[in-house]
Formats: C-alpha cells, sequence, structure tokens
C-alpha cells in the first residue's frame, strides 16, 4: 500500500519463485501485466511474460553481490530494528516448519530527476518466514510517500 499526503493507494501482485544453487526465475503477477526475471549465474535479464524480447543486464563487478528476487532484496529493511511479532507453524500441508512473523523498518529513499522528487518518508513490511528453509511466505510493505513534482 503507498500513502501520499493526498490520498492512499494499494497494490497486490504475486510473486512465484523457482530457485536452484546459484540461479532463480522469478514471475510477478499483477494487474498490469505478467513480467518474468531470470538470473543464470552471471546477469539478471527481465522480460514480459510470453515475450520473445529481454534486456540484457550491465556486466557486474565480480565483487558485487549476486542479484536477490525481489521479495527477497527489495524495501531495504532495517534489520537493526525487526521486531519478532509472533511464532508459529506454517501451514503448509505434510510440512510442519515452524514460522516466523517479522515486521521490519524500511529505510527511507528518495528518487530526483529533471521532472519530479519522490521520497518514501517512512516504510514497513511484515514479513512470514520459514525459520528452517528461509523461504518468505507472504510479504507485505506499508510505504508513506511524498511525490512533489516539479513544474515545467
Amino acid at each position: 500500500m503507498i500513502e501520499t499526503q493526498q490520498h492512499s493507494q494499494s497494490s497486490k501482485r504475486r510473486v512465484l519463485i523457482d530457485v536452484s544453487p546459484g540461479q532463480w526465475r522469478e514471475k510477478s503477477v499483477s494487474g498490469s501485466g505478467n513480467s518474468v526475471r531470470i538470473f543464470n549465474r552471471e546477469d539478471p535479464f527481465p522480460m514480459e511474460e510470453g515475450g520473445d524480447e529481454y534486456v540484457r543486464g550491465k556486466h557486474r563487478s565480480k565483487k558485487d553481490d549476486d542479484p536477490l528476487p525481489v521479495p527477497y532484496g527489495a524495501g531495504d529493511p532495517d534489520w537493526s530494528k525487526a521486531v519478532e511479532l509472533e511464532r508459529r507453524p506454517c501451514g503448509i500441508p505434510k510440512i510442519d516448519h515452524p514460522c516466523v512473523l517479522l515486521e521490519v523498518r524500511l529505510k527511507p529513499w528518495a528518487r530526483v530527476n529533471s521532472n519530479s522528487s519522490i521520497k518514501m518518508l517512512e516504510g514497513s513490511e511484515w514479513m512470514l518466514l520459514d525459520m528452517e528453509t528461509g523461504l518468505l511466505l507472504f510479504s507485505r510493505a506499508v510505504q508513506t510517500i511524498d511525490n512533489q513534482r516539479g513544474g515545467g
């Protein structure tokens, strides 16, 4: 959910991730279309689902960490301020793993271009994680955005 001083806006999307050591495929399903991002141990390749065109990511330095699927790398969480809300069974049939529900503050950010200035003033994210596998089962982020458009 995105809140501005004038109104609130929410969006919902489902993210499906296939993972194997060192590589992954992420499919994002939302009302605005479906996209796919593939990481092949070298560079991420974003594309529209069903399309035959992709964007080759920039060559990365060997020192950079490998990119993460969006749910694991988005939001810039401030882990020093994370709060454990509860522990409970994950609720997945035939798997009796324990899960933890965390609330973590998101670090503020700003993006400026020639026409506008957008700032995330405050935000938090709730995450439900499988404590044995690290699998992210649920995520909900709420952010307060200040969207100031410049004149031209």
